[in-house]
């Protein structure tokens, strides 16, 4: 896994301006402001390591659409965000759950981002397609987005102040670096 994040930053990096069309994902789309801070893939743990560059790939291009910088882990990015994938079977098929925290320099969660994607078929990992990760990718970037938007500040105080239904350690991944 740890081979992983070179290739997912050099991915994101090649691909940043692969997308001329615009959103990918449908609906409406949150755009970063100008001038926001950059933020780093560091690691997407859980999908197989194809099912991970195609998602790769979607989230470079869904960044892009949003004006969000991308860069690499390896310098000083101000946030730095880690992914978890995980698939269960459910009725009508499979479902895909995403989550995403992002850190600060301080090596401190400041917001995670989650949802699910439906999938046809019971393996979720051979039945996702292009579509829905790009579904996911434009979800997850539009949280990221907003976040750059509103600032860590602002999205902290808009919390609950009681636990979340999904708890600390998401798909059984703790959420410290």
């Amino acid at each position: 896994m740890k081979l992983l994040i070179p290739i997912l930053a050099a991915l994101c990096l090649a691909l940043a301006g692969c997308n001329e069309n615009g959103p990918l994902s449908g609906g409406a789309m949150v755009k970063a402001p100008a001038g926001a801070a950059p933020v780093a893939l560091l690691s997407l743990e859980g999908a197989p390591t194809e099912v991970t560059a195609r998602l790769a790939g979607a989230l470079s291009r869904e960044a892009q659409a949003r004006a969000i910088a991308l860069v690499p882990g390896s310098g000083s990015p101000r946030y730095k965000l880690k992914g978890y994938l995980a698939a269960a079977p459910s009725a009508g098929g499979a479902t895909v759950t995403w989550v995403w925290d992002v850190f600060d320099g301080a090596r401190q969660r400041t917001q995670r981002l989650e949802g699910t994607e439906q999938v046809n078929g019971t393996d979720a990992w051979q039945a996702i397609d292009d579509a829905a990760l790009t579904r996911i990718a434009g979800r997850s970037m539009d949280g990221v987005a907003r976040f750059l938007g509103e600032g860590a500040d602002a999205v902290a105080a808009t919390r609950p102040t009681t636990q979340s239904a999904l708890p600390q350690t998401a798909l059984g991944f703790a959420a410290a670096e």
